[in-house]
């Protein structure tokens, strides 16, 4: 019986490895068109373009969607006679410079102000008027009416800019390589997993410690193989829309960090996301695709010249009300694509009238990869790229206002940027960096207090915001086994300094299973950081702020 048992464990043991190495990918089907697939397309009437053809057997699968390379922005500072500039694209910006509507055939704006339908690959017009002679005689009501953004369609497009010196994956093979990697981790790991339980089921004692490395492998391989999925699905789309995809190394060109610049494309789902709630729908878990009208998903991805990119920057700032944009620098554990998508988050939520931008660090996107983060975020600072990056906001754009937001280890990056950027004005003499917001800075506050005097002199106001709640924080004080906490620690480990309001958001609440460093997007911390940006408001003024002695908290609700 004895043996009869082993040999059973064997077999199974073979076959697991047969099947596992197979290397099949993930049974799931790919949404070829991600940024507009609907149902019909009407020709801006009500009526089903293409209804004069015999319906087919088989159905027809949508190619994949791209943005036209003709798009023209909407702005209300174009100035045309003598129609009033056309009414913002459905985010409640002021200007709706960069952010548009995704109709039944596509985006929703023409050169022209009015709404025309386009094909599912958005690269035509249907049905659209032959061109006629101008004329100055334009009727305003129609205009407005047409011009007017419908929340049916369910989503939106907000436009943002991005620096980054991560190496751009041209080729196939780079575009592959996530995917392929995370498919052998979940090989390895469920090859592990199941192997254990055969040992679990056969020992007869002892079956604790194998048992618990078994749950923890097929975990891994359950998260293995949906990170396969979903590479496997950004892969595919890349591939499809010939999107610029950026990987985890660094970019050296001539043995020289070097900065890339354009923007990125994101869908906002408007009908499921609560504007200023801070969360950022994505696939869960079970979702194997990324599903527009449901979820903040990265439509497209434009590399730019220097000079494009500022021409283009420079325009949305000055279309803006105040004249003002906002750079995001992201901290450690983050992907290119989720630096866009948590900008667009951020520019939706917060109400942001004015370009918003991100500075992307080839950060590995691995919650394991601390230490190479933090060494690549060393290397990034000391290249100069950062300080080139946000010189094309505070020099280049006649921007009033430039607003800085770091998270975590990206506060490394900023503070340090601070060294060798200049005295800049704006057109009132006033300093053009507005509000500095440091957010659960991964920083050692004596490190802080050297360019403290200089981040002073640069910035009109700063605002800090900590929580002793947060365990990626304490985690990282306890692997440096440092007698300094945190910067971004709240609590008995606060840090008061001069010239900086400190807001402890230890009291606000959290999800299950949150490492409590995020709070940055809490309810509370976006309506707080909406009127930072927005009005400048200090916090005396904030009435959801409580002072106690020499910092600020959140009021109880």
């Amino acid at each position: 019986m004895r043996m009869c048992g082993r040999l059973q464990t064997a077999i199974c043991f073979i076959l697991v490895v047969i099947l596992a190495g197979c290397g099949a990918p993930p049974a799931f089907e790919v949404l070829p068109d991600e940024g507009a697939a609907m149902e019909s397309i009407t020709d801006g009437q009500g009526s089903d373009v293409g209804s004069d053809f015999e319906p087919t057997e088989e159905p027809i699968t949508p190619e994949p969607w791209v943005i036209p390379d003709d798009f023209t922005e909407r702005s209300t500072t174009t100035k045309r006679s003598p129609p009033p500039p056309p009414v913002p694209t459905g985010n409640g910006h002021g200007n709706g410079a960069s952010s548009y509507e995704l109709s039944a055939g596509g985006i929703r704006s023409s050169s022209d102000g009015t709404d025309q339908p386009f094909n599912e690959n958005g690269l035509e017009r249907l049905n659209a008027p032959e061109p006629s002679a101008p004329t100055d005689e334009v009727n305003d009501d129609e205009e407005s009416a047409e011009s007017t953004p419908t929340a049916d369609d369910g989503v939106v497009l907000e436009k943002v800019y991005y620096g980054t010196n991560r190496r751009p994956q041209i080729n196939s093979a780079d575009r592959w390589a996530a995917y392929e990697t995370a498919l052998r981790r979940f090989q390895v790991l469920l090859v592990i997993g199941l192997t254990l339980c055969g040992v679990t089921f056969y020992v007869p004692r002892r079956r604790l410690l194998p048992a618990i490395v078994a749950l923890l492998s097929l975990g891994g391989a359950a998260w293995s193989g949906r990170q396969a999925s979903l590479e496997y699905m950004v892969a595919s789309l890349d591939d499809d829309n010939e999107n610029r995809r950026y990987g985890n190394e660094i970019h050296f060109v001539d043995g020289q960090h070097e900065l890339e610049r354009g923007y990125c494309w994101v869908s906002v789902p408007i009908k499921v996301h609560e504007r200023g709630s801070g969360h950022m729908e994505l696939p869960g878990m079970f979702e194997l695709r990324a599903d527009p009208e449901k979820h903040f998903t990265l439509q497209r991805v434009e590399q730019k010249e220097h000079s494009d990119f500022l021409q283009d920057l420079r325009e949305a700032v000055q279309s803006s009300d105040a004249k003002h944009a906002f750079v995001f620098i992201h901290g450690y554990n983050v992907l290119f694509r989720e630096a866009a998508l948590r900008t667009a988050q951020l520019r939706y939520d917060l109400d942001f009238d004015g370009p918003a931008a991100f500075f992307s660090w080839p950060s590995n996107g691995s919650l394991l990869s601390y230490a190479s983060d933090e060494e690549t975020a060393n290397l990034t600072e000391r290249s100069g790229v950062l300080h080139d990056f946000l010189l094309d906001f505070i020099n280049e754009t006649g921007a009033e206002s430039v607003h800085l937001i770091a998270h975590s280890m990206g506060n490394r990056l900023m503070t340090r940027a601070f060294e060798k950027l200049p005295n800049a004005t704006n057109s009132d003499g006033h300093k053009t960096i507005s509000q500095l917001i440091m957010a659960a800075p991964d920083v050692n506050p004596a490190e802080f207090m050297l360019l403290a005097d200089r981040i002073r002199e640069l910035t009109r106001a700063r605002t800090l915001y900590a929580s002793e709640k947060d365990i990626a924080l304490i985690g990282s004080e306890v692997l440096r086994m440092s007698n300094y906490t945190r910067l971004g620690q709240g609590g008995a480990s606060r840090v008061i300094i001069d010239g900086v309001q400190t807001i402890d958001a230890s009291g606000l609440s959290r999800e299950l299973f949150d490492l409590g460093h995020s709070y940055y997007v809490h309810p509370k911390v976006m309506q707080d950081l909406k009127h930072l940006l927005n009005s400048a408001a200090v916090a005396p003024q904030r009435p959801w702020l409580m002072s106690i002695d020499d910092y600020w908290v959140f009021r109880d609700e």
